[in-house]
C-alpha cells in the first residue's frame, strides 16, 4: 500500500481487499469515528456501539462484492449495521 490509497474509491479498495485484506484497513480508518458517532446516537453505550460498528466491518468486508459501485460507502452503511 501507498500514500496514494486516500485518493482510491471505496469500492476500488473492497475490490483490492479481496486480494490484499490489508486494504480494508483503509475503509476503517476512514469510517470507525463517524460510524461509532451515529451508534452512540442510537444505542447510547459505547461497549454496545464498538460491537455494532465491528459488526458491521465484518459484513462490510463479507458483503463488499455487493457494494454499489455509484453509491458512497457512508451512504450504505444503514443497511449494514441493521
Amino acid at each position: 500500500m501507498t500514500d496514494d490509497n486516500n485518493n482510491l474509491k471505496d469500492e476500488e479498495i473492497l475490490r483490492l481487499a479481496i486480494d490484499d485484506p490489508s486494504y480494508f484497513s483503509l475503509l476503517v480508518d476512514k469510517y470507525q469515528v463517524p460510524f461509532l458517532r451515529k451508534a452512540m446516537t442510537v444505542v447510547r453505550d459505547q461497549e454496545e456501539a464498538e460491537d455494532i460498528v465491528q459488526n458491521t466491518f465484518v459484513k462490510i468486508y463479507k458483503y463488499g462484492q455487493n457494494f454499489k459501485k455509484e453509491a458512497r460507502l457512508f451512504c450504505q452503511k444503514k443497511d449494514f449495521v441493521s
